[in-house]
């Protein structure tokens, strides 16, 4: 029984998060991308501070290739908190 899921994941990429957490929630995604290798399963990973981009939409990450480099690359947005907004645009 295959199961297909699709994953959003909202990094907060603001000034109050300390560079090392935002690398520790990019450890975070990297990690439970590995957990699903294998599996029926999409990712999107958005950003948010003060404004709101994404990065990978759910058919962009190519888990088949150097997708961990893929999120390395993202790089903190800092600036403001806009934690509702950025919810808004994920939904």
């Amino acid at each position: 029984c295959r199961t297909q899921a699709d994953i959003a994941f909202l990094l907060d990429g603001s000034g109050s998060v300390d560079a090392e957490d935002f690398d520790r929630m990019k450890t975070f995604v990297k990690n439970l991308i590995t957990s699903f290798l294998g599996r029926d399963v999409k990712f999107a990973i958005t950003q948010f501070s003060s404004r709101t981009i994404t990065h990978f939409y759910f058919n962009q990450l190519n888990i088949y290739s150097n997708w961990q480099n893929q999120i390395d690359r993202i790089r903190q947005l800092t600036g403001g908190t806009y934690t509702a907004a950025a919810i808004r645009n994920v939904v």
